[in-house]
């Protein structure tokens, strides 16, 4: 179980991390 609930920490936390990259370059684009 927790096994289960760190990967779906992790894959939270890099999704989070991707989305916040994506925001930045776009504002940096503009």
């Amino acid at each position: 179980a927790l096994s289960i609930l760190k990967a779906g920490l992790t894959s939270t936390s890099a999704i989070t991390n991707g989305l916040a990259h994506l925001l930045t370059e776009v504002k940096e684009e503009k």
